[in-house]
């Protein structure tokens, strides 16, 4: 899908500059003007371009990072589901029917699976590497 996207901005660019370029041939436009639209819409496209690559390259090497760890367990997904709901350890525990102290050495097990310190930074790979649903 990443492809197709990239292979339709570098159609989009080549029609842009070729209208910039028919534009100086036009005698009805005003060419300065249609000439400033299209490159603001080239740089438009530059930031989109840029911007799905950044993307493409930190899913990319989050998912190797996850990879080259441990799988997370099933039990260890639920809470992770859980935490991305906004549960407390208390409510976590609570729902699962397991003690607080538990949900704490699950949550400190996902954190060394994922290699994060903090519980937000597990739900956002989480969602990146699509371990959980929005």
């Amino acid at each position: 899908m990443t492809r197709l996207k990239l292979l339709l901005l570098i159609v989009a660019l080549l029609i842009s500059l070729i209208t910039i370029q028919s534009s100086r041939f036009s005698a009805t436009i005003n060419s300065l003007v249609l000439e400033w639209i299209m490159v603001l819409s080239l740089l438009g496209f530059l930031i989109l371009a840029f911007s799905l690559g950044f993307r493409s390259y930190r899913k990319n090497h989050l998912k190797k990072a996850y990879r080259s760890s441990e799988e997370l367990s099933s039990r260890e997904m639920e809470i992770l589901s859980l935490m991305a709901e906004g549960l407390s350890n208390k409510e976590i525990g609570q729902a699962l029917f397991i003690s607080e102290s538990t949900v704490k050495k699950h949550s400190s097990n996902i954190f060394s699976k994922l290699k994060v310190s903090r519980r937000t930074q597990a739900v956002r790979i989480a969602y990146d590497l699509g371990l959980v649903l929005k």
